[in-house]
């Protein structure tokens, strides 16, 4: 399923986005992600320049736009700005060991809610094992390259059977911790762009539970801000039913909330 995570109107405007949170109230790793976020926002666009900005600039200035003819085009470096701030923030799981085991309590919380009339328990198994190696290759980093290759390899399979089995079923909460971890192993490869896509995907495969559950902090700080005028919406609609006399009140209530 392709996925489209926001559409900007501007550089200018992924360089003026910011955090929502008051700074001193911020935890360490929120600030640690921030300035990772920051930074690899400067390298990508130094002294905050975008390219749009600077192909505004007058006529005068010509030979400075024409300077920048070799510079990516705009999609490229909104790519890799996205890409730099996504495997900035998954990459915590390799330095955090808090942030380990807060994913992984999160993934098992979510595993207990399966549906044991359409999951077999091999599917279970391989989450399980995929999670367990994962941990094995963060832990052990000094491993050999070929072995680690070969661990790395193992846990893609594995993660990838359990998505493949249970993307776009009751079971989808599965698919949404494989593509989780393997957001993670692709990180240990160095394979940013695909750690980045498979991160994304978390929130494809099971929205509620990327949301409320896997990832609050990336959904709060990362994709609301281009979706506020729903939030507005639904707020205005959730207060009108409120304050209505339709004899299915609970029935509208109830679908409504299905919108977030």
């Amino acid at each position: 399923m392709a996925f489209n995570p926001f559409v900007m109107n501007s550089m200018d405007e992924l360089v003026e986005w910011r955090w929502t949170e008051n700074e001193d109230s911020a935890s360490p790793s929120q600030r640690s992600f921030d300035s990772s976020k920051h930074k690899a926002l400067e390298r990508i666009l130094p002294n905050g320049h975008s390219v749009i900005s600077s192909n505004r600039r007058s006529s005068s200035d010509s030979k400075s736009v024409g300077s920048r003819k070799d510079e990516p085009a705009i999609d490229e470096v909104a790519i890799r700005a996205i890409v730099s701030i996504l495997s900035g923030y998954i990459g915590r799981y390799l330095k955090e060991e808090t942030f380990r085991e807060s994913i992984k309590r999160k993934c098992y919380s979510c595993l207990e809610r399966r549906n044991n009339e359409d999951l077999d328990d091999g599917i279970f198994a391989n989450m399980e094992l995929g999670i367990e190696s994962t941990e094995i290759l963060v832990e052990n980093p000094g491993s050999k390259s070929a072995l680690m290759m070969k661990s790395l390899r193992n846990s893609i399979g594995l993660l990838s059977i359990v998505s493949g089995s249970t993307c776009g079923t009751q079971n989808s909460h599965f698919s949404a911790c494989a593509q989780l971890y393997l957001s993670i192993v692709y990180k240990l490869d160095k394979n940013d762009k695909v750690s980045s896509s498979h991160l994304l995907q978390v929130s494809c495969d099971s929205p509620f539970i990327a949301r409320m559950h896997l990832l609050p902090e990336l959904w709060e700080h990362f994709f609301l801000l281009h979706l506020l005028h729903i939030k507005i919406w639904y707020n205005k609609e959730h207060e009108f039913l409120l304050n209505s006399e339709y004899f299915d009140k609970e029935k509208k209530m109830k679908d409504l909330s299905k919108a977030l």
